[in-house]
């Protein structure tokens, strides 16, 4: 069992249950900033406070975790911070890019970033996590967590 979650209800008791269940993988947090002016960019003001307190209670159950930041403009230059967390925690990162969706009183238009930035973030956030964890720490974790992911169409 995988979940994926923008932290909203992981608190302690729900991290102990998580613990409990026979199957379970890990569980994937969405943290798009590692300040709450950065996360509020995409999830909003005042959710930043309640993903911290959930990865918070992941760590302190030593659940498996992911996080998964959105990555656009605005946010890139926080995604070795948000990497840091993860890692010095025995998770992993899955970011993904943000998609100019069609979303009523939200528009990405001026954060939204293109390929070749994506791909520049991502090799930069590699290179940072090996140099500052090493290539086993790196290798160990990515496959630890790759291998269960799931297959998405």
């Amino acid at each position: 069992m995988i979940i994926l979650s923008n932290g909203t209800f992981i608190d302690e008791a729900a991290a102990r249950h998580l613990k409990s269940l026979k199957g379970f993988r890990y569980i994937q947090i969405s943290l798009d900033g590692i300040t709450e002016e950065t996360h509020a960019l995409t999830r909003g003001k005042g959710h930043f406070p309640m993903a911290m307190a959930a990865i918070r209670s992941i760590i302190d159950q030593g659940l498996p975790f992911k996080l998964a930041p959105t990555l656009h403009n605005a946010n890139m230059h926080e995604l070795p911070a948000i990497a840091d967390l993860a890692v010095s925690h025995g998770g992993w990162l899955s970011p993904n890019q943000l998609k100019e969706m069609p979303h009523p009183g939200l528009n990405f238009t001026n954060v939204a970033m293109s390929n070749d930035r994506l791909l520049e973030a991502l090799r930069g956030v590699n290179e940072h996590v090996v140099a500052k964890f090493g290539m086993q720490t790196f290798v160990e974790l990515s496959q630890r967590y790759l291998a269960d992911d799931p297959e998405v169409c």
